[in-house]
């Protein structure tokens, strides 16, 4: 996730140009934008996917804001600049365990099958990445008087979640299950203006 600015074509000014690039604040403003992205679920070129609980109307993320559960992704956002001969790379850099922020850039697959926890007591139990120990987990789950729901919902039902499926815990996906991208990096043409205007105050 970079942005570069080349200054080769500058050859009598890239000098003083590097030498001034660092104090335009484009990392921060980097790193605001891809915050503000994170806040508002998308920018002026695209809009966050619903969360696969909203779509379906099922469980505690039912409603919910992507990437913004517990905030932390925004707050491990950085950014770095590296100087070279022939101009400046600022780069986003996603500093989450495991590269949550990145992973969702692109968009992934979480490999089935999958345990989605439904409520955020077992929420707990359920590891990050898959596939999943089914049978593991449900044994776990009966010891605590996890209830399993079952067959999975599916977006477009017209009745996708009844009184009883409420009080479900959890649910098993048996198959692949993936994620749409979320960008955290992105340069739709107002934020590239407001990066050009923050680099030519610096020249001026």
């Amino acid at each position: 996730m970079t942005l570069v600015i080349d200054t080769r074509s500058f050859e009598a000014l890239s000098s003083e140009i590097r030498r001034r690039l660092p104090r335009a604040g484009v990392e921060g403003i980097l790193v605001a934008q891809a915050q503000r992205r994170i806040s508002r679920g998308g920018d002026s070129e695209i809009d966050y996917p619903e969360l696969w609980a909203t779509q379906v109307g099922i469980g505690y993320r039912s409603g919910g804001q992507p990437l913004r559960d517990s905030g932390l992704l925004a707050s491990a956002l950085s950014a770095e600049t590296d100087l070279t001969d022939d101009g400046a790379t600022f780069r986003l850099v996603d500093g989450t365990p495991g590269g949550y922020g990145a992973k969702h850039q692109g968009g992934f697959v979480n490999a089935g099958p999958v345990v989605v926890a439904l409520t955020q007591r077992a929420a707990k139990y359920v590891p990050g990445d898959s596939p999943h120990d089914v049978d593991s987990l449900r044994a776990r789950f009966d010891r605590l008087g996890f209830r399993e729901l079952g067959p999975a919902p599916r977006k477009g039902r017209e009745t996708l979640v009844t009184d009883d499926d409420a009080r479900a815990d959890y649910l098993v996906l048996k198959g692949d299950h993936y994620v749409p991208p979320r960008p955290i990096f992105n340069l739709p043409p107002d934020e590239v203006a407001e990066i050009r205007d923050a680099v030519l105050e610096t020249l001026a």
